[in-house]
């Protein structure tokens, strides 16, 4: 049985309004700066440990332009390993995301995407270091768009990214960072319940494609006595989305646009005289530029993290 066009032309608007919240907020481990494997390719690169172990707890609080909030508690795990001049990382996570409007509240917990990276560093000159990574994400799960908020894309993904680390200062203790990242999200299927009859549905799968996710981060760095301060940018870009329904008006793209800025701080000790570790805090604030009724009015995270090298 096909749906009828007012199911279609919903369907394609209902991804369309939610793929950057999908994409972006959701799934924390594309998440430019809080997920490690993305955020930290320059400042691991170069030590003399070949292995790191990081751990992320985060809580965010969203705000929709539609009045409808949605909280997300989720944790992230990172696995980094270097040899030389090259490095690989795994990140992995999951949590709990909640959406409630009025009296309506639907909530779940799942397992995030997987990300895994691989890359090569260099130091250019005493001041100056870069590093290029390829990207890709495998979902641990099918897209479940239609059903309400998820975590994780459900969707295989592969990309890019560039870092670079300028130091500024004298005495080598102020840095600029910078960063950026594109990645391609693969078409997959994902189902529709329509109702047909009392006590009576039926399931409609549709390819959809979220298309891509290109990010921009700059930031300074600064160290001092009593730890280390960071504060930035991060602009987000999601576009190509399409619905690959064969009706006129439901296959355009789509461009979404967020901003945000953040800051942290970070301690580093010694274990045993031997082992690095570090603990860091973090606060975010982003909005998205686009009207959409379920666009992101608000989007408040915080975050802390611990790391080890050995």
């Amino acid at each position: 049985m096909k749906l009828s066009k007012l199911s279609v032309r919903f369907s394609a608007i209902f991804i369309a309004v939610t793929l950057f919240n999908e994409v972006t907020a959701v799934s924390l481990v594309y998440n430019f700066r809080i997920s490690e494997a993305t955020s930290n390719q320059i400042k691991y690169r170069g030590k003399k440990e070949p292995f790191s172990l990081i751990g992320v707890v985060l809580s965010q609080w969203r705000q929709s332009r539609d009045k409808s909030k949605q909280y997300v508690l989720g944790a992230l795990g990172t696995i980094d390993y270097e040899y030389k001049s090259f490095y690989f990382s795994a990140d992995f996570g999951g949590g709990h995301v909640k959406h409630k409007k009025d009296k309506v509240c639907f909530s779940r917990t799942q397992s995030d995407d997987i990300l895994f990276g691989i890359g090569y560093g260099r130091t250019l000159n005493d001041r100056t270091r870069i590093s290029c990574s390829g990207l890709l994400g495998v979902p641990t799960h099918k897209d479940l768009v239609f059903e309400g908020i998820q975590m994780g894309t459900g969707h295989f993904a592969l990309g890019l990214q560039g870092d670079t680390s300028i130091v500024y200062s004298k005495n080598r203790k102020h840095s600029i960072l910078g960063a950026a990242r594109i990645v391609h999200f693969f078409p997959r299927q994902a189902g529709l319940k329509v109702n047909i009859a009392p006590n009576l549905c039926n399931t409609q799968f549709f390819d959809v494609k979220l298309g891509n996710l290109a990010d921009l981060l700059v930031a300074f760095h600064s160290i001092f006595s009593f730890g280390s301060l960071e504060v930035g940018y991060n602009p987000s870009f999601a576009f190509g989305t399409q619905t690959l329904v064969d009706m006129p008006g439901t296959d355009r793209d789509n461009l979404f646009i967020r901003s945000g800025i953040y800051g942290t701080y970070r301690y580093l000790f010694l274990i045993n005289k031997k082992i690095m570790t570090g603990l860091e805090v973090g606060l975010s604030y982003s909005f998205d530029h686009n009207h959409d009724p379920l666009s992101l009015k608000k989007n408040l995270t915080f975050w802390a993290s611990w790391d080890i090298t050995f």
